[in-house]
């Protein structure tokens, strides 16, 4: 209703003054609505509807983390996805290991570490170590692995484990920690870790020393850092003697019946292979799989070895591997391998995607391979361009076929905010599809790393009605004091509310079929973003506080 407007006896009657109120009125409303579409569209064109590989904007600086207080330098550095997509960056430099939280958005968690800074350090005297990968656990615990190296000692492998509040977690191993000494007379360091599910935990260890690696072990521990002497007969089973080359990477994944696959690259024979080989959950040979578990790939006409190397599994429990070399001309492939480790004909030709012919530019460096919820394939490496070295991620679909729609180069996306160099140390796949990876901007002094995300083909790449899917409803839109968030089917998840920038105002895990009420009276007036996160996906709708 119009407020009274007091009655101008020397001009004539309320009835102008009432007109005039009712013109501004309507030019008020005009504007606010406006307002609302122009924010609406920007935020649709500047973070909810960015094409796949474009980074996501919703993510710490622009879709950029870089923080400058971390401890340096970060040669050597790992990154984890909780099952809450909180990232844990963790490095080490001298006798110290850091590790620091950041949420969803990439803000420092100040629920973890001391005085809410959101880091730990564990520092240990005569300790000079570095971080080779890490993960975290389902209970929010962080694994920490890599190599030491203490005066008059060959370099060890480790493992730390720290608390879901950044403190060391004493009930594992001795006071947090794991020594491994299976190579007493050579260096040794973890490659990879991984966890079974139900919560040994997997170690790759790799014998090291100038100029040839010869062996690797894969050791399982129980979840309190022992020898889990079920595996294998006495915790630790060593990969037969292939002549692996140290040139080349080793590297090992868990498939979804929790059997260990690794890979490598050998010279046996004088000859120039690629190596396979598998272990049952309880560390024996696979004798379903190749020669008794051991399958030695020519790779002579194929890849002519490597200097890189990456692997994953497909849904449809396929291996999938990324191998680079360079040798006067570069190579450079994806390819795929049957369950029982046969090169998989159906894929690409000859079971190989050919990346040299498909790409443009074509990446030097890549040994970083990821697989979406929806299929698609990710690769993460380097590119040179016009002398300066970029990051390029690279989508193709489950068929080998390269994945237009993504990327601004039809397959590629180069990222250009910074000069990365030579490395992409990790590259990993949220549930909803969203792409993160990390490396080193200044390779000069190790000072500069960085994280970045990006927006996946599917699932992430834009603002979906809720109330189109039977499982939420969302109203009333526009609103006044609150927002009803109503699940109609049982399911977890969680709920947050943003605004334009991508700032979470509130968030909250909600199970099973209810009615959820969020107050947003204390709001200003303006379009936020409700998205519901779950297993299955997220969805996303914008709404208007009036």
């Amino acid at each position: 209703m119009l407020k009274s407007w007091p009655v101008d006896a020397a001009n004539g009657t309320m009835a102008k003054r009432v007109g005039t109120e009712i013109k501004l009125k309507r030019m008020k409303n005009i504007l606010i609505v406006a307002c609302i579409i122009t924010c609406t569209l920007g935020f649709v064109n500047n973070a909810y509807t960015q094409a796949p590989g474009n980074l996501d904007l919703t993510f710490a600086n622009a879709g950029e983390l870089a923080d400058s207080n971390l401890i340096f330098p970060f040669k050597y550095s790992s990154i984890a996805l909780s099952q809450g997509n909180e990232l844990v960056i963790s490095s080490a430099t001298g006798d110290t290991i850091q590790s620091i939280r950041y949420t969803t958005d990439g803000v420092r968690d100040s629920s973890f570490g001391l005085s809410a800074a959101g880091y730990v350090q564990v520092v240990t005297p005569g300790f000079s170590g570095t971080v080779t990968t890490s993960l975290v656990q389902p209970d929010q615990k962080i694994l920490i692995a890599g190599q030491y190296a203490q005066t008059g000692v060959n370099k060890k492998a480790y493992l730390l484990r720290l608390n879901a509040n950044g403190t060391i977690d004493n009930t594992f191993g001795t006071n947090g920690w794991f020594f491994f000494n299976f190579f007493p007379a050579y260096g040794e360091f973890i490659r990879q870790i991984a966890l079974q599910s139900n919560g040994n935990i997997v170690a790759l260890d790799i014998e090291s020393y100038t100029g040839v690696t010869d062996t690797f072990m894969v050791v399982r521990l129980k979840a309190n850092g022992t020898y889990d002497n079920t595996f294998a007969g006495n915790g630790k089973y060593q990969v037969p003697f292939y002549n692996f080359l140290n040139t080349s990477p080793s590297a090992f994944m868990l498939d979804t019946n929790n059997n260990f696959t690794c890979a490598a690259y050998s010279n046996y024979n004088q000859g120039d292979y690629f190596y396979l080989f598998r272990l049952t959950p309880n560390g024996a040979a696979d004798v379903t799989y190749g020669s008794n578990g051991s399958i030695l790939i020519d790779s002579t006409n194929i890849i002519n070895g490597g200097a890189d190397l990456g692997l994953n599994f497909q849904s449809d429990g396929k291996l999938i591997t990324v191998q680079t070399k360079q040798t006067g001309s570069l190579l450079w492939a994806v390819c795929r391998y049957n369950t029982d480790g046969s090169t998989d004909q159906g894929f690409g030709i000859n079971g190989m995607v050919n990346v040299m012919a498909n790409l443009d530019p074509v990446p030097y460096s890549v040994q970083n391979i990821a697989v979406t919820a929806t299929g698609q394939i990710i690769t993460a490496g380097v590119v040179n361009i016009a002398g300066a070295n970029r990051v390029i991620v690279n989508s193709f679909n489950k068929d080998g076929s390269v994945d237009a729609a993504f990327g601004n180069n039809s397959g590629s996306e180069l990222l250009n905010g910074f000069q990365w160099d030579d490395i992409v140390y990790n590259l990993l796949i949220q549930p909803d599809n969203k792409i993160v990876i990390n490396g080193l901007i200044n390779e000069a002094d190790y000072r500069q790393f960085e994280v970045a995300r990006l927006m996946g083909t599917t699932g992430s790449t834009g603002v979906q009605d809720m109330n189109g899917n039977p499982g939420f409803k969302v109203y009333p839109n526009p609103a006044n004091t609150r927002i009803n968030f109503e699940l109609t089917r049982s399911g977890e998840g969680t709920v947050s509310l943003k605004d334009v920038t991508g700032k979470v105002i509130v968030s909250s895990v909600l199970n099973g079929a209810t009615l959820n009420a969020l107050d947003i009276g204390n709001l200003a007036s303006g379009v936020y973003i409700i998205t519901w996160l779950s297993k299955e996906g997220s969805t996303s709708k914008m709404i208007v506080k009036q």
